[in-house]
């Protein structure tokens, strides 16, 4: 009897508590969620979807259902109107939620170190926990207690957890008064919101600049869209073909360590199991989930609209060596979110240029991306573009520099889209081709000039009159190692176990071997076929001979030269004022510099390439002596003996001032910067200290410089001014570089060499400055051997004139 009364009393007490939901935790601080009867109120807004949305005067909350718990979501901000149009947010990523302890969602961010399936698997289980970025309350649980609401309210309406803009600090930290949620939105799989930002930032002053408010309003563009379940297949990287990868530690390679193993970033692209048989047989099919490609409502001209669709066409060719057809569909209207699943956006933005991708950091696989052409960058690079291939066809900088436009956005949109599939940039494909295939119109429509887009190099500036190109001839376009990459990136092989297909894939990427056209070059400095100016605003780095094609675009620009007052008469208003001619030759006159850089950037270089049994034996291939020679001679021939007398252009010397030595010393001072930088110097003694034969070496460089800038310390020939201007910088920055490196104090061998070079130099100059035949040069000669005597003594480098203390 006692036990009943017991039974039947903890039964009453028990119907009197509320039901607890599984996800509440009555720990201590948590505060119970609201049951959906009391939470949603007469005044709420409510928009169905995958994630409903509810709105009153105050907040706004957004219901994630226990479906969607531990699933990926694709988050993403992005400016859709304002001044940093096109800009997406840093937070943009795969985000998951799951419950938490204390009646909360957590966010957590996918992440994926480590891996192991053997014996270490729970061992790294254990060790590896998804990182929490930050949780939310559960403010009340959905209508069938199957679902969460939370407060989003801080993050549509200023910077909260889940929509930030950390990136664009302008934008950021909005004025609570001016800015909020302007609109919500349904798309596929997500829910979209729409928010005002508007804030003030104070500018600092400066000298007598008074400080002053900056003003900033825009729309900015928040999704969060469910990614739907899937399985992609992994892709280990291969060093003979750049793809941008993810790495993880596997623990399972190596029973006696761990292995950092690196997969290829690519989209997801498969093939649909009824046309398997048809793929098999070589017959080209569409894949079951193409990117979908929209041009947006900022790409407004014909032509820009055209020069994207041609990008997108080069790349659908490439897609075909992987047996896949109109892998990029182009599709109507706008897009329903800047950022979504399987989706790439082309823009035209007046700021700075977008390219931003999401990528699954777990498997590699590339989710979205956007693309933004930067009218800025347009408007500075489009001169020098044309000047480029002025020289051919003086109309593309007049008439016909529309379509000169239109090409160069075409070149650009294709070679941003070769890295939004994953590509990285190919330094190297510029130097594939011979400079007779690069005048060979046939060769050039069907190949273009480089074997990569990717690559940098827009223009070939070695085509001369009479090759018989049209402009579009003239630019880089996608090509053969880009059709070979794709084809190993995105080829599949249904029905084939891992090893089958990792050894048909390491036989598709031994077709490099013996192959300048395959041949990939990652953006490392001190590879001679890789140079600086590849990253500059025109890469003059072209053909597997340079020397060449700089000789051939030299002359383009000596052909040009007479017809730049005419041109700038064509292209300007009668009242323009002389400062546009003064912007017209700083093009003319970067061009002149650039072809000297490209080829001054081989010295020192040191080719590398990946050591594979089978493949390649020989990781370092150094400059070869005549290479390094001719390069000086070069250098000799366009420089050294004065500058050419083409570059000599009366108007300019009427408008600008520039005559005789002073329209040269810009470009002096950068080429003897470049051949007296120290990792040139210690690259060129590398192999002088191994006693590599038939290399160029610091010693050759310094013989050259001695012959070519020095005269070889003659006694008899005069020094102008030219030559005066031209040893004083080499001399200058060689003691730089001797500063810098503390070479007095140092002890290793670049040390050793520089003081030793820098003790017979001062002798030299000294013995000149006392023995030579012409007055006005020995006076000249004692000036700079006090100058390089002085920086000696002070271990710096001090001005020509600067009394020296006592």
């Amino acid at each position: 009897m006692i036990m009943n009364k017991i039974i039947i009393a903890l039964i009453f007490l028990l119907a009197g508590l509320p039901l607890l939901s599984p996800a509440q935790n009555n720990k201590p601080g948590a505060k119970a969620p609201m049951a959906y009867q009391a939470f949603f109120k007469n005044d709420m807004r409510k928009t169905e979807g995958v994630f409903p949305v509810y709105r009153d005067k105050q907040k706004c909350y957004v219901e994630i259902p226990a479906s969607a718990l531990g699933r990926d979501l694709l988050v993403s901000g992005s400016v859709t109107q304002g001044e940093y149009y096109g800009a997406v947010s840093s937070v943009t990523s795969i985000l998951a939620f799951e419950l938490g302890e204390k009646n909360e969602l957590v966010v957590r961010q996918q992440i994926c170190a480590d891996r192991a399936k053997g014996e270490l698997a729970k061992a790294v289980e254990a060790a590896g926990m998804q990182p929490v970025k930050f949780s939310y309350p559960i403010a009340a649980y959905g209508p069938d207690k199957n679902s969460y609401i939370i407060d989003i309210t801080a993050d549509v309406n200023a910077s909260g957890k889940l929509f930030s803009f950390p990136n664009v600090s302008q934008v950021n930290k909005p004025a609570a008064d001016r800015s909020g949620l302007d609109s919500v939105y349904v798309i596929r799989d997500g829910v979209k919101f729409i928010s005002l930002r508007a804030q003030t930032d104070v500018i600092p002053g400066f000298m007598f600049i008074p400080p002053r408010d900056k003003h900033t309003s825009v729309l900015v563009e928040w999704t969060l869209q469910l990614l739907p379940e899937r399985q992609v297949a992994a892709r280990e990287s291969d060093p003979r073909i750049g793809y941008a990868t993810i790495s993880f530690n596997d623990y399972d390679r190596n029973p006696n360590g761990v292995a950092r193993v690196r997969q290829i970033q690519r989209w997801n692209l498969e093939v649909r199991p009824e046309d398997t048989d048809r793929y098999n047989r070589g017959e080209l099919v569409e894949p079951a989930n193409p990117i979908r490609v929209y041009l947006d409502r900022t790409l407004s001209s014909a032509a820009e609209r055209r020069a994207v669709s041609r990008a997108v066409a080069e790349w659908n060719a490439c897609f075909e060596a992987a047996g896949f057809k109109n892998a990029l569909q182009i599709q109507e209207g706008e897009p329903e979110a800047a950022m979504a699943y399987h989706q790439l956006v082309f823009s035209y933005v007046m700021g700075r240029e977008v390219f931003s991708q999401v990528s699954d950091p777990r498997t590699g696989e590339i989710l979205c991306g956007r693309i933004a052409l930067s009218n800025q960058e347009l408007n500075d690079n489009l001169d020098l573009i044309a000047m480029s291939v002025g020289g051919y066809n003086p109309a593309f900088l007049t008439d016909s520099m529309p379509a000169v436009r239109e090409e160069y956005i075409r070149y650009r949109m294709s070679n941003q889209t070769g890295l939004m599939l994953g590509l990285l940039p190919n330094l190297a494909a510029s130097s594939a081709f011979t400079t007779e295939q690069l005048r060979d119109a046939e060769w050039t429509r069907k190949n273009g000039i480089s074997a990569s887009v990717t690559d940098g190099c827009a223009t070939n500036f070695a085509a001369q009159p009479g090759d018989g190109m049209t402009l579009s001839d003239l630019f880089a376009k996608a090509s053969l190692y880009d059709r070979w990459a794709i084809e190993w990136g995105y080829r599949q092989y249904p029905g084939m176990d891992a090893k089958a297909e990792k050894e048909a894939l390491s036989h598709l990427a031994a077709k490099a071997k013996d192959k300048p056209a395959l041949f990939y070059a990652a953006a490392t400095s001190g590879d001679y076929r890789v140079n600086a100016t590849d990253t500059d605003k025109l890469d003059t780095d072209l053909g597997n001979n340079k020397l060449e094609t700089a000789t051939l675009g030299l002359k383009n620009m000596e052909r040009l030269a007479p017809q730049l007052p005419e041109i700038f008469e064509k292209t300007h208003r009668a009242d323009a004022p002389w400062t546009d001619f003064v912007e017209l030759m700083a093009q003319y006159n970067s061009l002149y510099q650039n072809f000297l850089s490209g080829v001054m950037n081989d010295l020192g270089g040191v080719a590398v390439a990946p050591v594979l049994r089978g493949y390649n034996d020989k990781a370092l291939t150094y400059l070869p002596r005549k290479q390094g020679q001719e390069t000086m001679a070069f250098l000799n021939r366009y420089l050294f003996q004065g500058s050419p007398k083409w570059r000599t252009i009366p108007l300019e010397e009427d408008v600008i001032g520039l005559v005789g030595e002073s329209k040269s010393a810009g470009v002096i001072m950068n080429v003897c910067r470049g051949l007296m930088k120290k990792n040139t110097l210690a690259r060129l003694l590398t192999p002088q200290e191994n006693g590599i034969s038939g290399i160029y070496t610091l010693t050759d460089l310094f013989n050259d410089v001695d012959r070519y800038v020095f005269l070889n310390y003659s006694t008899t020939q005069r020094v102008d001014r030219f030559r005066a201007l031209l040893q004083y910088n080499m001399v200058r920055e060689f003691m730089l570089t001797y500063s810098n490196t503390k070479a007095a104090q140092g002890e290793d061998p670049l040390s050793f060499f520089l003081v030793n070079k820098a003790k017979e130099m001062e002798k030299k100059l000294e013995r000149l400055g006392k023995t030579h035949s012409d007055a006005a040069s020995r006076t000249y000669y004692r000036g700079l051997s006090v100058f390089l005597s002085r920086s000696l003594n002070k271990g710096s480098v001090s001005s020509l004139f600067q009394p020296q203390q006592q």
